[in-house]
């Protein structure tokens, strides 16, 4: 065998081997958690019985402080101007 045969052959050798490696790469498990106590006491804090996270829940709380807080600004400029009046 020649040398540019032998080195054909170990380039294919390590080409399925780099194939077999990345088939096993993209294989994984799954595991079912669901009936481990810690990930029932931590999606009761991070979901809610609706599938809303806590993510959600922090976004609908932004979105009610922005509205209450240009509340407060009107009132707050309300009273200003009617110090001013006086």
């Amino acid at each position: 065998m020649s040398e540019d045969e032998r080195l054909n052959q170990e380039n294919m050798q390590s080409d399925d081997e780099s194939e077999e490696l990345s088939d096993n790469d993209s294989e994984y498990v799954t595991v079912d958690i669901t009936e481990h106590p810690l990930y029932n006491v931590l999606s009761s804090i991070f979901e809610d019985t609706e599938g809303n996270n806590i993510v959600e829940k922090m976004n609908d709380l932004i979105f009610t402080i922005q509205q209450q807080t240009a509340m407060l600004e009107k009132t707050n400029q309300a009273l200003i101007n009617l110090l001013q009046k006086q």
